[in-house]
């Protein structure tokens, strides 16, 4: 069992002392949560864990651009004393700056004198606060502040180098970029969509295809791949099964936790799925969800064993297809609970290891909105997450809805990324997650259509033809 204790501040803000008190623990290669059992009383929380390790601290800090982002201390050894939370937060957000800069000096990469300058300048700022006998607040969080803002700018420049280089070797990128999406578009929305996105990942709804046991509906999903098609856009379908968000039709709910029966009910939505839009479709989403949800009362080992039921109904039913399947919380935040033991990254890896040919993994980049979102995260934590899981060996795919404008430029630009879809185009459509970062509301476009569509004007190829029949 160990312990490590904070020291927080009496004069936090509303939104830090949030922040602050959210902290949780976090350690190992792929640094994921660890269970953490929580006290907090007299200005001190103290953070209890299984195991005698060294760890760091992580905690959802409110940046001054309005978006939530993830700041982490260094590594922290189990003591008697405690820390000052904040101090060792800034120290972690200094650090990485400064290690990120003396990467690209070891990779030959331009530091723009200014940026240089503003690193020194906020590590001796941050000196001059760590030396203080106690905590100035309002010291140390302009220090936090300032070195999230050299990491977005350091991110930045480190998508561009990425971008041009690849731009300068190959030309526009082979990259995929489109929306999900439940049901066809009208005329003039469809015009909008075709112009932003050549790729769209159409997403059965399972309640409306077969409302009752053995009796389907395809009307919308015909429509729907009808109109794909007819727009010349390259599809996608899936995921077929979501064990976080379903829909799941209520005579499934019927056979919640008995893994048996509701395999066979899934594997035959699947199979039957595939097999009618086999001729049109070369790329399943086979599930989504499955590392983190139990919406139908599955345990972990459960939800492995039913992950690997989908992706052999799937094969089974278009040998010559390529399978993919989403990961919720790619950082694994829900690990912080002692419910889960599976990270995302050894998920993935317990099922490759298993020999299912998969052709890409999804992570699903969606901020804070709701079950399936996490916190929210910078530009520099999903070029990290992207290096990070590309050691699986597979090429990468990734889910947006957040409202940090150089995500776009970030997925796109990462090597291992082949396709970035947007999660929510309107409200109005079922496929979408995250309403807030809708594309198209009843106040017209949201300004990331514009973005979206710049992006794919400047750097992107158009869509590959798919023969029917070809693998």
């Amino acid at each position: 069992m160990g312990q490590i204790a904070f020291d927080l501040p009496a004069d936090l803000s509303p939104a830090h002392r949030d922040a602050v008190e959210r902290v949780w623990l976090a350690g190992g290669y792929d640094g994921a949560p660890v269970p953490t059992r929580r006290h907090q009383a007299n200005g001190r929380l103290t953070l209890t864990r299984a195991e005698n390790e060294s760890v760091f601290a992580a905690a959802p800090w409110p940046g001054s651009d309005g978006h939530e982002r993830v700041v982490t201390s260094g590594t922290l050894r189990l003591a008697r004393d405690a820390y000052p939370l904040l101090t060792e937060l800034a120290r972690g957000a200094v650090n990485r700056v400064r290690s990120l800069v003396a990467m690209f000096h070891n990779a030959g990469l331009p530091v723009p004198q200014p940026l240089a300058d503003a690193v020194g300048r906020v590590s001796k700022q941050f000196g001059r606060v760590a030396l203080k006998s106690e905590t100035d607040t309002a010291a140390v969080c302009e220090v936090i502040d300032a070195a999230c803002e050299l990491a977005d700018n350091c991110a930045s420049r480190l998508t561009e180098y990425r971008l041009q280089a690849r731009l300068n070797m190959d030309g526009p990128l082979p990259t995929k970029l489109g929306a999900r999406l439940a049901r066809p578009l009208p005329p003039d929305q469809t015009a909008l969509f075709t112009d932003t996105f050549h790729a769209v990942r159409i997403v059965p709804q399972w309640r409306q295809i077969e409302p009752r046991e053995s009796a389907f509906d395809w009307s919308v999903m015909d429509a729907t791949i009808e109109w794909a098609t007819a727009a010349k856009l390259d599809i996608s379908v899936g995921p077929l099964i979501d064990l976080a968000d379903g829909p799941f039709p209520d005579w499934l709910t019927t056979w919640t936790g008995d893994l048996p029966n509701l395999a066979a009910f899934v594997s035959d939505f699947v199979a039957t799925v595939v097999h009618r839009y086999k001729r049109e479709v070369r790329s399943w989403q086979a599930f989504a969800g499955f590392n983190h949800a139990d919406a139908l009362g599955l345990s972990e080992d459960d939800r492995i064993r039913l992950a690997a039921r989908v992706l052999e109904a799937a094969t089974e039913s278009d040998p010559k297809g390529e399978r993919t399947f989403a990961l919720a919380q790619p950082w694994g935040e829900y690990l912080s609970s002692e419910d889960h033991t599976y990270a995302p990254f050894v998920f993935a890896d317990t099922l490759i290891r298993a020999g299912f040919q998969v052709a890409a993994i999804d992570l699903e980049v969606l901020g804070g909105a709701g079950r399936r979102g996490g916190f929210g995260r910078d530009p520099l934590d999903m070029l990290q997450l992207f290096e990070s899981f590309g050691q699986l060996g597979l090429p990468l795919e990734v889910t947006l809805a957040s409202g940090v404008p150089a995500v776009v430029p970030t997925a796109l630009g990462a090597p291992p990324v082949r396709a970035v879809y947007w999660d929510t185009w309107s409200p109005a459509d079922p496929a979408g997650r995250v309403p807030a970062t809708a594309l198209v509301g009843a106040d017209g476009a949201d300004e990331r259509l514009a973005q979206l569509r710049s992006a794919r004007r400047e750097w992107l190829r158009g869509p590959v033809a798919f023969a029917e029949g070809s693998g």
